[in-house]
């Protein structure tokens, strides 16, 4: 039978492209085929703190935010430590330089400071700023120069940061027409409960009023670190939701603004048992545009600590390999049942509890729910103590 690559499934079918994302990713991670690696990051990236939110500026360089231990070991303690973004080049050959801390002038010395994210169009950065006493965090903005480095950090102006509420977690998305849409984290009213993702049009340096994302992403359980793919259109973000494998599990969502379809997980060994933030994707297949490389946050086993095994975030790697995107169709799930994708006219989602009414949806949740035996024994870890899916308890607050 004839092969198929996943890019022509994906021109037919972009909710398919997800959903198959998630399924190699998981079949990929079988021992026998090898293809598919999460990998611990390790010293001098990793520390016995948490380090998160690793994204890739430019071809160059890898910045990231790193929290050291609190006095009691763990990072619970957010008003005696404070988070700070780093960087390091990469050079040529892809090797990471060990890290120094933010030469553009993000970081403050009160504050918090974390959640890097760029404008893929302006090179613009947008990252979070949090008070340490309350935790409440604000977006901040730092526009790109003509030529080299950037304006000095402002407070992002406009409706997106409220003093009751927390803003938290930026990415940026771009329309056809250029419109910058940033996708951020808040607990402010309106929204499905807990944190949910919003969206806010940026207009000559303001934040238009945010609308949530509605409930095909957000649910009445926490969702974080969002992070979207300009290049395919597909929302990646992270939530404690029932049916997930444990702690916060990493979804994706196809669509824009707030007109989605319904948010999947990504499965295989991508999600483990404990806590897993903060996904990007940094590198892509060059004639498809498939995603096969990036950057997520755990603390699964492998995450260094100094007294509570469970208390903080590590930075890991994760890729497949690009020969992955060539493969036989009998190798695919069976997708004759699947409709053409479909993106329902732009309607603005009440800021209510209520679920408005919906193009139904089809079940594709069985394309990329695998056994779990095809995780290597190495990335099978028990589950996380409770206290390990607090709002208060690890970094992803900020």
């Amino acid at each position: 039978m004839k092969s198929k690559s996943l890019i022509q499934l994906f021109l037919r079918q972009p909710m398919l492209y997800c959903l198959l994302f998630a399924f190699h990713l998981s079949l990929s991670s079988s021992p026998a085929l090898a293809q598919y690696n999460v990998t611990h990051m390790g010293k001098p990236y990793n520390t016995a703190g948490s380090e998160t939110g690793a994204i890739r500026v430019g071809d160059t360089i890898l910045s990231f935010a790193s929290m050291p231990p609190s006095s009691d070991g763990g990072v619970f303690g957010f008003n005696n430590t404070i988070m700070q973004l780093y960087q390091a080049r990469i050079s040529r050959d892809g090797k990471v330089a060990r890290p120094k801390p933010n030469r553009w002038n993000l970081n403050s010395k009160k504050d918090h400071t974390g959640n890097l994210a760029v404008d893929p169009v302006s090179n613009d950065l947008y990252f979070t700023r949090g008070d340490v006493e309350t935790l409440r965090c604000d977006i901040w903005f730092a526009q790109k120069k003509k030529k080299r480095g950037w304006e000095k950090p402002v407070r992002l102006p406009g409706a997106v940061n409220h003093k009751q509420y927390t803003a938290t977690h930026p990415t940026v998305g771009r329309l056809n027409d250029s419109t910058v849409l940033l996708y951020f984290v808040s607990d402010r009213s309106g929204g499905y409960g807990g944190m949910d993702i919003w969206y806010s049009i940026i207009r000559n340096g303001m934040a238009e009023e945010p609308v949530n994302l509605g409930p095909m992403v957000n649910s009445s359980a926490d969702e974080y670190t969002p992070f979207y793919d300009q290049r395919n259109g597909i929302l990646y973000f992270s939530s404690d939701r029932a049916g997930g494998k444990g702690g916060f599990d990493i979804y994706c969502a196809v669509g824009s603004r707030n007109t989605w379809q319904k948010a999947e997980p990504a499965c295989g060994c991508l999600n483990s048992e404990q806590n897993d933030l903060y996904f990007t994707i940094t590198d892509y297949e060059p004639a498809s545009g498939f995603p096969i490389g990036g950057y997520l946050s755990s603390n699964r086993k492998d995450s260094y600590f100094l007294s509570d095994s469970m208390c903080c975030n590590d930075l890991y790697r994760w890729s497949i390999d690009s020969s992955m995107l060539s493969v036989n169709k009998d190798t695919l799930p069976d997708t004759s049942h699947l409709s053409p994708f479909h993106i329902p006219p732009r309607t603005l989602f009440p800021q209510r509890r209520a679920r408005p009414a919906q193009p139904r949806q089809r079940d594709h949740s069985r394309l990329c729910r695998l056994p779990a035996a095809l995780c290597p024994a190495a990335q099978r870890v028990s589950g996380a103590p409770a206290h390990c899916r607090g709002l208060r308890t690890d970094a992803a607050v900020l």
